[in-house]
């Protein structure tokens, strides 16, 4: 049997109006749909949440009302006062990071704290849908220490895009201060030769829809935002 196949803009317009229904909800948008708040729409399947957990309840009463259903073959819990909920219904998922958010690949933790400083109320948008929903977004120099944490190909495209902005290497310095330091380094280092193949050019070109001066533009932002977090990192013990 072939697998499900959704229409992007069905999913992505389930995105938005889940989150247009969470006005209200204390929280911190990060993930997928809050790097598109700065710019470039990306189309993304799910919501990554960051939540205390004295608040979460109420998103749950939401998240039943909508007909989405927590997955229990997830595991939620690690070794911290951080965990995870994933809820779905089948067409988009809502992941819940509850008191702050732990990264499986390097180890790191980041408490809610320090997810929540910075934060600014957004518009988010998606790359097709003609709605959109006001949100509570981390700031981008969090987005790219969670990012460069995850290191996957998309989170290293979502870098690059960010790195368009004016971050403050300050913040950047306070957040990687949680951050495994060789992380750190190896998804720069990841970031740096991607930044020189055809295939990631191809891939970050095609989702963002982005132009060749553009994607210059892009490159050039993203290797000097490479230069300022390798000296950050170098610097940590």
């Amino acid at each position: 049997m072939r697998p499900r196949r959704f229409d992007p803009l069905a999913r992505e317009r389930r995105c938005i109006e889940l989150l247009q229904k969470m006005a209200g909800i204390r929280l911190v948008l990060i993930g997928g749909y809050a790097v598109s708040s700065y710019g470039l729409p990306r189309f993304s399947v799910d919501l990554d949440i960051v939540i205390r957990t004295t608040d979460a309840e109420s998103i749950r009463v939401l998240l039943r009302q909508e007909e989405l259903e927590r997955d229990v073959d997830v595991k939620g819990v690690v070794p911290s006062r951080v965990s995870f909920e994933r809820w779905s219904d089948g067409l988009v998922s809502v992941d819940l990071l509850l008191d702050g958010v732990f990264d499986r690949r390097s180890g790191a933790i980041f408490p809610i704290e320090i997810v929540e400083t910075g934060t600014s109320s957004r518009l988010v948008t998606g790359r097709g849908a003609t709605i959109n929903a006001s949100a509570t977004v981390a700031a981008p120099e969090t987005l790219v220490i969670l990012k460069l944490c995850a290191g996957r190909l998309v989170d290293l495209r979502d870098i690059a895009i960010l790195s368009r902005l004016s971050l403050s290497p300050e913040k950047l310095k306070h957040l990687s201060s949680v951050a495994p330091r060789d992380a750190m380094l190896q998804a720069t280092e990841r970031l740096e030769r991607a930044l020189l193949t055809r295939e990631f050019k191809d891939s970050l070109k095609g989702e963002f829809m982005m132009k060749e001066q553009r994607f210059d533009e892009c490159v050039a932002s993203a290797r000097k935002m490479c230069e300022t977090i390798r000296g950050i990192a170098s610097s940590l013990p």
